[in-house]
C-alpha cells in the first residue's frame, strides 16, 4: 500500500504546485512532463475522482503483486497511455491527471482478478467485463472535445493487460514493454503547430515556455503562437495579445469582441491591416495573426 500512498501524495502536491502539463509538441524538449504531469490535476473534483480509482484498485494490486512489480506496473502504463495521447490527440492540448495509470490497474486486474465484482456506472460488473465496457467506452469516445485524453485511458487500459499476460506467462518477459517509453520519442510529432494552409513556412522558433511559426500565404502573412500551461482570464489575454503585438510593430487596434469560443483583435500593424485570434484551450492559448 505504500507505493500507493506515495503517489497520492504526489498527486496533491503535483496538484497545488501546478506541475507542467504533457505536451506532446514540446516532447523532445521536455520529457520530464511524461512524469510531472501524471502528478497534476485540473481542480479538486478532478484530483480526488482519480485518487478514489487509485486507492480502489491500486491498493489491491500492489497486495498482489507486491510493491516492485507494482512499480514497474505504474511505469509501463504511463508509457502505454503518453504513446496513446501522443498517437491519438491534439498534439498542442496538455494532458494532465494519473487516470491513465489508473486504467493501467484495471487492465491488469481485469486478466488477475477477473472474477473480482466491482461497482461502476454500469452496475456490479467482474473486472473482466467492467475492463472490456471501459475499453468500448473509450474507444468510441476517442477524438471527443470534452477535455478528457480517452486516448490515454485507452492505451493505459492496453498497458496493464499487456502487463498481466506477460506477468502469468513469464515474469522475465515484462521488462520488454519498457521498450514504449523509447519508441515515444521516435513518434512524428510536430515541433510546431502548423495553422495555415497552402502557405510556405518561412520561420519557425519554440522553446520551454512556447512555440511561434510564421507563414508566407499568397495575400497574408500568417503569425502562430503557442503558449501551454496558460490560466488566464479574458483581460490577461487581451494584454498579453497587446504585447505580442508591440513586438511585430506599431499598431492601432479598430475593435476588439468575444465571440464566446475565441477573442478576436483587429487593427492596423506597420501600415497593413491585421486580425488576430487569441484561441483559449484548458491548458494552452493560441494566437493566431494575420497580417494583410
Amino acid at each position: 500500500m505504500k507505493i500507493t500512498i506515495l503517489l497520492a501524495i504526489l498527486c496533491v502536491f503535483g496538484t497545488l504546485l501546478n506541475f507542467p502539463a504533457f505536451v506532446p509538441t514540446l516532447l523532445h524538449n521536455q520529457p520530464w512532463t511524461i512524469f510531472t504531469s501524471i502528478f497534476a490535476h485540473a481542480g479538486v473534483k478532478h484530483l480526488i475522482y482519480n485518487l478514489i480509482g487509485l486507492f480502489l484498485f491500486g491498493v489491491i494490486l500492489e497486495k498482489i503483486i507486491g510493491w516492485k512489480w507494482y512499480s514497474i506496473l505504474i511505469l509501463i502504463s504511463i508509457g502505454f497511455s503518453t504513446v496513446g495521447y501522443t498517437l491519438l490527440s491534439n498534439p498542442y492540448i496538455g494532458a494532465i491527471g494519473i487516470s491513465g495509470v489508473v486504467f493501467g490497474l484495471i487492465g491488469a486486474l481485469a486478466l488477475l482478478r477477473p472474477k473480482m465484482i466491482v461497482y461502476t456506472p454500469f452496475g456490479p460488473l467482474p473486472m473482466v467485463v467492467a475492463a472490456g465496457a471501459w475499453a468500448i467506452l473509450e474507444f468510441l469516445m476517442l477524438g471527443a472535445t470534452d477535455s478528457i485524453a480517452h486516448s490515454a485511458h485507452l492505451f493505459g487500459l492496453i498497458g496493464g493487460i499487456s502487463f498481466s499476460a506477460l506477468f502469468k506467462l513469464n515474469k522475465k518477459f515484462v521488462p520488454v514493454l519498457f521498450l514504449i517509453f523509447p519508441i515515444i520519442f521516435l513518434l512524428p510529432v510536430p515541433s510546431f503547430p502548423t495553422y495555415a494552409t497552402n502557405c510556405n513556412l518561412t520561420y519557425s522558433y519554440s522553446n520551454y515556455h512556447f512555440s511561434y511559426s510564421e507563414y508566407r500565404c499568397n495575400n497574408f502573412t500568417e503569425i502562430g503562437i503557442y503558449i501551454p500551461y496558460s490560466h488566464e482570464d479574458l483581460y490577461q489575454l487581451i494584454d498579453n495579445g497587446k504585447s505580442i503585438l508591440s513586438q511585430i510593430g506599431d499598431y492601432e487596434i479598430s475593435r476588439i469582441f468575444n465571440d464566446g469560443n475565441k477573442i478576436s483583435i483587429e487593427g492596423e500593424i506597420n501600415g497593413s491591416n491585421f486580425v488576430m485570434r487569441i484561441e483559449p484551450h484548458k491548458y494552452a492559448v493560441l494566437y493566431l495573426i494575420d497580417i494583410y
